[in-house]
């Protein structure tokens, strides 16, 4: 048990020419262990010798071996060549596995069960047949799949962590508003390859920094604007984001209204062009206060109503809790 401990936890010595696709198989699943050494490796069961019979397929810079194995051989297993030593587990059928491939360290929770990402990045879940929520977080970044595990079936997950928030949940028509993306990417991407959905006559500019690269396990953001047209009919409209290089989608609203709460307007005003910017990220300063004060009592900018003291000593004392 302290060895499937051990396995579980990522605490496991890899060989200099050895790799294995997966940390656990399922019984009915072949094993497949990749080489650099063109003679079969060697396998151990409950620390004996096991005689496999392998098929051998070249590659350009080695050679990967596969091998079934009895469906009651369970637990953990050894496979060793010249280079070194790796272990990995065996579960019956009855189960289902979810394995998730992203960045090392990475917090990842399914139900009761945490797991770690270990140096590979990779992680797996034993689980019963069943539909589940899958959370991970790295570097304060938190995202959520909804996953299916299949009884006998494997199901494995790339977590590219990413998070697309608009800079205002609320806007005017003919107003321009951003849309900002958070993503800690598995690997280098070369640019951010996404795809967003708006409404048809609704308008996307982009950024030239959106063909930046963007470095492995690095936390980097990434916006772009949105233009509402003049005539837009009022109410929510459904977002869409995908990025392309990691399979996420992910989905967000925005309500066109004919005028917006006074928080929304603090938080939003260019106090040195004294006009409103929705395409700013949303933050109340002490600059934005003192325009605001010179309003209580009359009716605000955008908002149709008399800002009062109450609203004012409101926005003050959030701006107070703020960091």
């Amino acid at each position: 048990m302290s060895v499937l401990l051990a396995l579980l936890l990522g605490a496991f010595w890899v060989g200099e020419a050895l790799e294995l696709p997966h940390l656990a198989f399922l019984a009915s699943e072949p094993v497949e262990v990749f080489s650099s050494n063109p003679d079969p490796p060697q396998l151990f069961w409950s620390g004996d010798p096991f005689p496999a019979t392998w098929e051998k397929f070249s590659l350009r810079q080695g050679f990967v071996f596969r091998t079934l194995l009895p469906p009651d051989l369970l637990g953990v297993w050894t496979v060793c060549d010249p280079g070194g030593c790796l272990s990995f587990v065996r579960f019956p059928n009855e189960k289902g596995l979810l394995e998730v491939q992203g960045i090392p360290t990475t917090t990842l929770r399914v139900g009761n069960q945490q797991r770690v990402t270990d140096r590979q990045g990779q992680a797996f879940f034993l689980l019963d047949p069943g539909t589940y929520e899958l959370v991970a977080e790295v570097q304060g970044v938190q995202s959520t799949w909804t996953v299916e595990v299949q009884q006998g079936r494997r199901r494995t997950v790339t977590a590219a962590y990413v998070q697309a928030e608009p800079s205002s949940p609320v806007v005017l028509p003919g107003s321009t508003f951003s849309v900002t993306v958070s993503i800690v990417p598995p690997r280098e991407l070369t640019s951010l390859r996404a795809e967003i959905s708006v409404p048809e006559g609704w308008e996307v500019v982009w950024p030239p920094e959106f063909h930046d690269p963007l470095p492995g396990a690095v936390r980097s953001e990434r916006s772009w604007l949105v233009a509402v047209p003049e005539g837009s009919a009022l109410g929510t409209y459904t977002f869409g984001v995908k990025t392309v290089d990691v399979p996420w989608t992910k989905t967000f609203t925005v309500t066109v209204a004919r005028v917006l709460p006074p928080r929304t307007v603090v938080g939003h005003w260019d106090v040195g062009a004294n006009s409103l910017d929705l395409a700013q990220p949303f933050k109340l300063t002490f600059e934005r206060l003192l325009w605001a004060q010179t309003y209580v009592g009359r009716v605000l900018p955008y908002t149709g109503r008399t800002f009062t003291r109450k609203d004012f000593e409101e926005l003050a004392r959030e701006w107070e809790r703020e960091p």
